[in-house]
C-alpha cells in the first residue's frame, strides 16, 4: 500500500477507534498517548495544507509553500486548482501543470478542463480513462468511456462500463453495487457515499463498509463526513452515525448543511440547530440570515445581523454586524468589518490581520491572501504574516 493511503487510513481509522474505545478506559492511558502521538505525526503528514497563490502587481504568478514565496510564471495562466500540498494550473503555454515542492511538472501538453485536484489526489479524466495521480505514482481505475463520477477528497465513487458502483478509497477498489441492485443515483462527500436503487433502498458506504439504511424512497438526503442524513417517507429528519439512527425531528426542516461530522439545520420551526456527535444543540432562536459549514467549521449570521463561528464544541461571536465580505474554509473564518479591516477566526483565536484598508482576500488552504496598497501581496500563515 503506498504509504500516503496507509497513513490516511490510520488517520480516518484510528480517531474512531480512539472514541469508541478509549473513552472510558483510564488504564489505558499510555496506549492512547502512543495512538494518538501516531495520529499527530499522520496529521502532519498527510494534511499539509500550507500552499496558496496570488498574483503581483504585474500579473505574474506566484506560489506560496510551506513559508516561501515562489514565482512559478511571467504571463497569465487559468484553472487554477488548490490540491492539500500542491495545485494545478494552465500555464501560458497551455499545459496543464502541477506545482508541488518547489517544482513545476508538465502534466499534459494539450489543455485540458477534465483535471480535479482534491486534498489527497489528484483527478486525470481527460482521455478515455480516469487515473488518480498520488505523488509520483499513477493509478489508472476505469478504462471505461464517459463513465459517471463523483469525487471527494479522499473517495472516487463510479458507474464502471459494467454499470456497477464502484468505489476506490484508501488505495482499495470496491464495488458495492451489482447488476441486481441497480443505482439510480448517489452522492458523496469527501470521505464518504450514499446512493439509491432501482429498489428505493437508501445505502452509505464509509470506512470501507456498506450500509443499507432505509427501504423506503426518502423525500431527500445528504452525505456528510462519516454521516448521513435524510428526510423519509413520513417527513420525519433523520441522521445515520457511527451505526445508529436518530430522529432529530418530527417534522422536515426547512434546511440542512453538512460537514466533516457536524450538520446544522433550521426545524421547522426557524429555530437554528446543530447536530454533532450525537447531540442537538440549539443555536438560536431563529433561522439565519445566511449559513455555510466547510468541513467541520460552520460559520452564519444570525436574526440580528451577528457574524459567528462554531468550531470544535465552542460558538464565538465574531462581529455585532454583518461583515462586508466574509470567507470560510476549516478552522478560518476570514472577514472584513466596516471599515475595511481584515480580521479572521483562526483556528480557535480571533485575531486582526490587517491596520491597513484591504483591497480584496481569499482564504486557500490554511493560509489568507489578501492585497493593501494599490496591489500589494500579503500572506498570513500559522498565526503570522509571510
Amino acid at each position: 500500500m503506498n504509504p500516503f493511503h496507509f497513513l490516511a487510513k490510520i488517520n480516518a481509522q484510528s480517531i474512531r477507534y480512539v472514541e469508541r474505545n478509549f473513552k472510558f478506559h483510564k488504564p489505558l492511558f499510555m496506549h492512547k498517548t502512543v495512538l494518538l502521538l501516531l495520529l499527530s505525526v499522520a496529521s502532519v503528514l498527510v494534511n499539509a495544507q500550507n500552499v496558496a497563490y496570488y498574483f503581483d502587481q504585474r500579473d505574474r504568478f506566484w506560489v506560496f509553500e510551506d513559508g516561501e514565496h515562489h514565482q512559478v510564471e511571467h504571463l497569465e495562466v487559468n484553472n487554477i486548482q488548490l490540491g492539500g500540498d500542491y495545485l494545478i494550473y494552465i500555464d501560458p503555454l497551455n499545459q496543464v501543470c502541477r506545482f508541488k515542492n518547489k517544482k513545476k511538472e508538465v502534466l499534459d501538453i494539450i489543455p485540458s478542463e477534465r483535471y480535479f485536484a482534491r486534498r489527497y489526489f489528484l483527478l486525470d479524466a481527460s482521455k478515455s480513462s480516469i487515473d488518480l495521480l498520488f505523488d509520483d505514482k499513477r493509478e489508472s481505475i476505469t478504462i471505461a468511456l464517459d463513465v459517471s463520477y463523483q469525487v471527494g477528497d479522499s473517495i472516487l465513487a463510479y458507474i464502471d462500463f459494467d454499470n456497477f458502483l464502484k468505489v476506490y478509497y484508501h488505495g482499495e477498489e470496491t464495488e458495492v453495487s451489482g447488476a441486481s441492485n441497480a443505482v439510480t443515483e448517489y452522492k458523496v462527500s469527501d470521505n464518504s457515499l450514499a446512493y439509491l436503487t432501482d429498489r428505493d433502498i437508501l445505502y452509505f458506504y464509509h470506512n470501507g463498509t456498506n450500509e443499507e439504511i432505509i427501504d423506503n424512497l426518502p423525500a431527500r438526503y445528504d452525505v456528510g463526513n462519516n454521516l448521513l442524513v435524510y428526510i423519509d417517507d413520513f417527513g420525519t429528519f433523520m441522521v445515520y452515525d457511527d451505526g445508529y439512527h436518530e430522529e432529530l425531528e418530527g417534522y422536515t426542516p426547512q434546511s440542512f448543511k453538512t460537514g466533516d461530522n457536524i450538520m446544522a439545520y433550521v426545524d421547522d420551526q426557524g429555530n437554528f440547530k446543530l447536530y454533532q456527535s450525537e447531540t442537538v444543540t440549539e443555536l438560536f432562536p431563529a433561522a439565519p440570515k445566511r449559513y455555510e459549514i466547510v468541513d467541520n467549521t460552520l460559520m452564519y449570521i444570525d436574526d440580528r445581523n451577528y457574524l459567528n463561528v462554531y468550531y470544535k464544541g465552542k460558538n464565538t461571536t465574531l462581529l455585532p454586524y454583518p461583515p462586508m465580505q466574509v470567507k470560510t474554509q476549516e478552522g478560518i473564518v476570514a472577514y472584513t468589518d466596516n471599515n475595511g479591516y481584515l480580521h479572521a477566526f483562526y483556528e480557535g483565536k480571533k485575531m486582526k490581520i490587517s491596520d491597513l484598508i484591504v483591497e480584496k482576500f481569499d482564504v486557500q488552504n490554511r493560509i489568507i491572501v489578501y492585497t493593501v496598497n494599490n496591489g500589494e501581496n500579503k500572506v498570513f500563515f500559522d498565526g503570522e504574516h509571510r
